[in-house]
């Protein structure tokens, strides 16, 4: 009688110990599981706010197209860009000195 009951309380122990340490490896895979899964949601968060950022500069960049197209398209252009035009084919003719070219 004195043999099972000192097997039955080494089980009676042993079982919850057991089930601890079980318990406690499972619980390190799930934090490790845990924390890379962080990792990965903080990468793709930072793919996200860089997504947002594009859009925004694309939305940017086609208003900046329509609005030089409206420019092109008034009559202020029409008179604008052959004088612009003009000069600028005029200061190719002067030939100003480049800084640094110029001997002192």
């Amino acid at each position: 009688m004195s043999a099972e009951l000192i097997l039955l309380s080494a089980v009676l122990v042993g079982v919850p110990i057991s089930l601890k340490y079980v318990l406690a490896f499972e619980m390190r895979n799930l934090v490790s599981l845990m924390k890379s899964r962080e990792r990965e949601l903080a990468g793709l968060n930072a793919k996200l706010s860089a997504l947002d950022r594009e859009y925004d500069v694309v939305i940017s960049a086609a208003e900046q197209v329509r609005d030089r197209q409206k420019w092109a398209a008034s009559p202020e252009h029409e008179v604008a860009f052959p004088a612009a035009k003009a000069l600028a084919e005029s200061w190719d003719a002067q030939k100003y000195d480049v800084v640094g070219e110029d001997v002192v």
